[in-house]
């Protein structure tokens, strides 16, 4: 199953904390009632992480999507997405803007990155639920 090293109240996960998932999925940040509350990284299996602010589960607030390297790309070369006026940058020279749903409905190219970097396609949905 799951490994959870971190504070808890009442049983459920609250305050700071590590999460490995059975998935690969990694989370490292705050938690409140079980659920990603706060700030925290949370890393997938293919490399591509997020770091910035929970609220309830969601990502929310200021943020930082880091995708792993793409087939196809320059060595090295990282696509960014800034969340707080989402800006989606590669090698420095903005790709596209909007939200991470905006971008998922409105950029192709960032659809197809979002889906080479995640298990699941990107409906704008959001990383799955701490269990």
């Amino acid at each position: 199953g799951n490994e959870y090293v971190g504070r808890f109240e009442d049983d459920l996960r609250n305050g700071p904390g590590k999460l490995n998932a059975t998935d690969g999925t990694r989370y490292d940040g705050e938690c409140k009632a079980n659920l990603r509350h706060g700030k925290g990284t949370l890393v997938f299996p293919s490399g591509a992480q997020y770091e910035g602010e929970w609220k309830a589960d969601k990502q929310d607030g200021r943020g930082t999507y880091y995708f792993a390297e793409v087939t196809g790309g320059s060595p090295g070369q990282r696509f960014v997405l800034e969340y707080d006026g989402a800006v989606c940058t590669a090698s420095g020279r903005i790709v596209a803007t909007g939200t991470h749903e905006q971008l998922i409905n409105e950029s192709p190219l960032y659809r197809h990155l979002a889906d080479l970097q995640f298990s699941t396609p990107q409906a704008g949905a959001q990383p799955a639920p701490l269990k």
